[in-house]
């Protein structure tokens, strides 16, 4: 993996240049005089050296996971002198343990090296105000009552109300289902593209003359990646609440996706400030077409999951009070920017 350095003199600050995630610090390597970039969000816990080291990030995550199970193991990890190619070993390790069980023993493994990593990376708000990320996240519960200070913008698709249908995977310029659908996913299973269960689960929806998703919430963070379900959610009915980032193109490409399908979805927008039309301290629900333009829907929504993650966790609780939430997460980015949004 390949980070982008983050050198910090202050804390709040960064310059550009590239190291390895598998071992090094993520001090600068920019142009002198080139301005420091502010840092915000989620960041990479400073070293004894007042820098952002990766390697110290990683490998003390992975041995406080790892020392569940097995502490000589963990000492293993902490002591590897040559992290950049001898970190593989250690974390095959983890792998080794983690799917060693029983599921009990598992969790345990699993949640220790989220809580070390929740515990030691760092959150920088708008103010440039630095906490650990967990200590961020405990103020989520005070802000649900605000939306996380964003308010609901609400796509209803065109054909809502209308009868459910099968469900129909697209594959090579076809709709499958039923009968096809299920000799495909045979097919996929004997060449070891899919696993059984897989073949099982879909096959199952296959045999059904309709799937009605409607009242049913799914949360899709990273509503518009290609890997993502947001468009067979919705053509299934459901209710789908986005997020994404705050770019005007990104929420076109959303708002054509939702307009002839049986689904609504509901996206995080930027409150209009109090005294302006339709401003107000309160959250408030705008929907398309009512009460706000295409134009100005794509223009307000969105939200920055790294830079505004405990807004945006507020604003996913304080969605379908009472019912069922199902939450996906299906964003990408390059290098050290996917650990942090990943983290976040």
């Amino acid at each position: 993996l390949k980070s982008v350095s983050q050198s910090v003199s202050p804390p709040a600050q960064a310059s550009g240049g590239f190291v390895s995630l598998r071992g090094g610090s993520m001090a600068g390597g920019g142009k002198a005089g080139r301005k420091a970039k502010v840092l915000r969000g989620v960041q990479f816990p400073l070293d004894e050296k007042q820098e952002r080291n990766s390697t110290d990030a990683v490998k003390g995550a992975l041995a406080v996971s790892t020392r569940v199970a097995d502490a000589n193991a963990a000492d293993r990890a902490l002591a590897e002198k040559n992290w950049r190619y001898g970190y593989s070993a250690h974390l095959v390790k983890n792998c080794e343990l983690l799917a060693s069980g029983p599921t009990s023993l598992t969790t345990e493994i699993a949640l220790a090296g989220l809580e070390s990593l929740h515990s030691t990376f760092e959150f920088i708000d708008a103010q440039g105000k630095v906490q650990p990320l967990a200590q961020a996240m405990a103020a989520v519960p005070g802000m649900v009552a605000d939306f996380g200070g964003f308010d609901c913008g609400v796509i209803i698709g065109s054909e809502a109300g209308t009868p459910a249908g099968p469900v129909r995977v697209p594959y090579q310029g076809r709709l499958l289902e039923g009968g096809p659908l299920k000799a495909q996913l045979r097919s996929w299973e004997e060449r070891g593209i899919i696993e059984s269960d897989a073949r099982e689960a879909l096959g199952a929806l296959a045999d059904r003359t309709a799937v009605d998703l409607a009242g049913q919430h799914f949360v899709c963070i990273g509503a518009s990646s290609e890997m993502g379900p947001l468009q067979t959610l919705l053509s299934q009915g459901a209710t789908v609440y986005a997020v994404d980032v705050p770019k005007p193109e990104v929420w076109r490409r959303l708002l054509a996706a939702t307009a002839a399908t049986r689904g609504t979805l509901v996206a995080p927008l930027r409150r209009r400030a109090e005294g302006s039309a339709g401003g107000s301290l309160l959250p408030a629900t705008r929907v398309l077409g009512q009460d706000i333009s295409e134009e100005e829907f794509c223009e307000a929504a969105g939200c920055n999951v790294v830079e505004q993650t405990p807004e945006t966790a507020a604003w996913i609780c304080a969605q379908a009070p009472g019912q069922r939430l199902t939450v996906g997460s299906y964003v990408y980015l390059d290098g050290a920017s996917f650990v942090r949004v990943a983290l976040a």
